[in-house]
């Protein structure tokens, strides 16, 4: 679930299907749901690159949908964040100006001026038309933070597609059309640059370990896959439509085949712990390690990012094919 719209009145739902996607409004427009079925990012890419030629995909120029059809609001927002990705997006799409109170982890990274350091109720305390939050108050507490006209937002986007959808609505209802699709072109289009460049070799099998102790897979929807799949590889999880994270079983890795084990960390691993981490996972396939971090991945140069990754699955493969080369005698 993406974004939610908590109200007095009973919200109904409608249900758009097309090309394999599956969209679920609230009435204001909202997106429930969004996801898209197997070749999403290759259309992702694709239409990364027509919008940022300005065409539809006859080459044609794109027609800007009708502005019934968009969230800019006639008066800006005012918005309190109480999640730190949710600051960042707003601060990336240049609406920075209408946060007017933020949770405690935003007020020490904001780029601009000091802001009042809140909770959800103080949040409500500064009479916000949107408040943005990591996961929706649960359902025993809903009556209590759901006075006011205040709306809460759930921003929790685990992939590229999910970002990109929260960017065509609360995006344009923040900044408008034009400044909400700039958003997502300076990501999609770097992105679109290096997964059309021609991988060299075989693309590798990859199954993304996310944590130890327990071993633990990154599902087939999330930056992680995003960033694997741009770079190259090809997901053992997204190919299976294993969509969520989870504990591998012995059964679990002969049905997936991977051909590489990558270990993504938020930080550099130290070698004492590349060692522990080699000998809890299966010893059949090789290991890398990749310092990757899944919340700051698209705020925090994403195409820099998917490049050394790039690099690091180009090399183990060239390395694999050097390896298999017949020794001269």
């Amino acid at each position: 679930m993406m974004h939610y719209r908590i109200m007095r009145d009973r919200v109904t739902q409608n249900q758009i299907d097309t090309s394999g996607a599956s969209i679920h409004l609230f009435p204001a427009g909202i997106p429930r749901i969004f996801h898209l079925g197997p070749g999403a990012r290759t259309c992702l890419l694709a239409a990364a690159c027509m919008l940022a030629l300005g065409c539809d995909e006859g080459g044609m120029r794109a027609t800007p949908p009708p502005s019934s059809t968009l969230l800019a609001a006639s008066v800006a927002p005012a918005v309190v964040s109480l999640s730190p990705g949710a600051t960042r997006f707003v601060e990336a799409l240049g609406a920075g100006d209408r946060l007017i109170g933020v949770d405690r982890i935003s007020s020490q990274a904001l780029s601009g001026k000091p802001l009042p350091e809140v909770d959800l109720l103080g949040a409500l305390q500064l009479g916000p038309d949107l408040i943005l939050v990591d996961a929706l108050p649960q359902p025993a507490k809903e009556a209590q933070f759901s006075s006011g006209p205040a709306e809460y937002v759930e921003f929790a986007p685990r992939n590229l597609e999910e970002l990109f959808a929260l960017s065509r609505t609360l995006g344009r209802r923040l900044v408008g059309s034009a400044r909400a699709t700039r958003f997502e072109l300076e990501i999609a289009r770097p992105l679109a640059l290096i997964g059309g460049t021609p991988f060299e070799g075989e693309k590798p099998r990859v199954a993304a370990v996310l944590g130890l102790a327990p071993t633990r897979l990154a599902g087939g929807h999330s930056f992680a896959i995003d960033a694997i799949e741009i770079a190259g590889g090809t997901s053992v999880t997204h190919e299976a439509n294993q969509n969520e994270d989870f504990e591998p079983s012995d059964e679990d890795w002969l049905r997936l085949a991977p051909n590489l084990i990558l270990v993504l960390s938020t930080e550099e691993m130290p070698a004492h712990a590349k060692r522990d981490a080699r000998s809890a996972l299966p010893p059949d396939y090789p290991v890398l390690f990749f310092p990757f971090d899944s919340e700051t991945f698209w705020s925090e140069e994403p195409a820099q990012t998917t490049t050394r990754l790039r690099s690091l699955l180009q090399a183990h493969v060239q390395g694999q094919a050097d390896a298999a080369l017949p020794t001269a005698p």
